[in-house]
């Protein structure tokens, strides 16, 4: 769908060379991330 995932969704990756996006550290989006991280 294109929308960063959550900070609690599971962490399954397959094919990973396709899906990856470099970002630089400004431009990461964690959705639903705790404020202590």
């Amino acid at each position: 769908d294109g929308k960063p995932a959550s900070f609690e969704d599971p962490v399954v990756l397959i094919g990973a060379v396709e899906h990856y996006e470099p970002r630089c550290r400004h431009c990461h989006e964690v959705r639903n991330r705790p404020n202590k991280f």
